[in-house]
């Protein structure tokens, strides 16, 4: 039975840029020895934007595709919620990206390649690059950027903007995202905890991945 990954994004009031997100996926080149599956947790309880396009695009969406609403205001609330329902898929691995993203087509190949490489068992970050509009001035350009990381680097902890986890490691150790405040840095703890509990088990980032 092939491997099952799960690519999760949460979205609140962002159509449009859940939209550009979801139409890179449509393309995405497929790991041939991996199942994929998308999970969108929509976490605006009132307009309900993300599941409204979400159900829109659903019966022409080549991978099956799943929008769940998450009522509790807060982004540590709706990754929680994923890793709920990627646990009820039977997940094998739960993947992260943001939802004002897109990937390139061999993103999940690269991604996952990677991970199966060095064992399976390990969080990989892969790098973001950021755009920004033409009408930015070019000086500002500095504050957004991030340093390059080489393949293979190991991390205390990461972002969840591009990321494959095991969900072994998250049964193993019962790992959740902090809620206690809900709207920010519960990503950092998250991983920092996983490196800190997991030393057996590396968390690695890179610009190939």
């Amino acid at each position: 039975m092939p491997l099952l990954l799960d690519i999760c994004i949460c979205t609140c009031k962002r159509p449009n840029q859940l939209r550009g997100a979801l139409q890179s996926l449509a393309v995405l080149q497929l790991p041939p020895d991996a199942a994929v599956t998308v999970t969108v947790v929509d976490n605006d309880p009132v307009g309900r934007e993300g599941a409204q396009l979400v159900e829109s695009l659903s019966a022409e969406f080549p991978l099956p595709i799943l929008c769940v609403l998450e009522e509790r205001r807060g982004i540590p609330y709706a990754r929680n919620r994923c890793i709920s329902e990627a646990q009820r898929k039977g997940a094998d691995y739960l993947v992260f990206i943001d939802d004002d993203e897109w990937v390139a087509q061999d993103w999940l190949i690269r991604l996952f390649s990677y991970a199966q490489a060095i064992g399976g068992h390990s969080v990989v970050s892969g790098s973001v690059v950021r755009q920004l509009p033409d009408s930015v001035p070019e000086f500002y350009s500095g504050f957004f950027s991030r340093k390059r990381r080489e393949t293979g680097d190991r991390l205390n902890y990461c972002a969840t903007n591009n990321v494959l986890i095991p969900m072994e490691a998250i049964r193993t150790f019962g790992l959740r995202f902090d809620e206690r405040d809900p709207f920010g840095g519960e990503d950092v703890l998250f991983f920092t905890e996983y490196s800190a509990r997991g030393r057996d088990r590396a968390l690695c980032g890179g610009q190939g991945v």
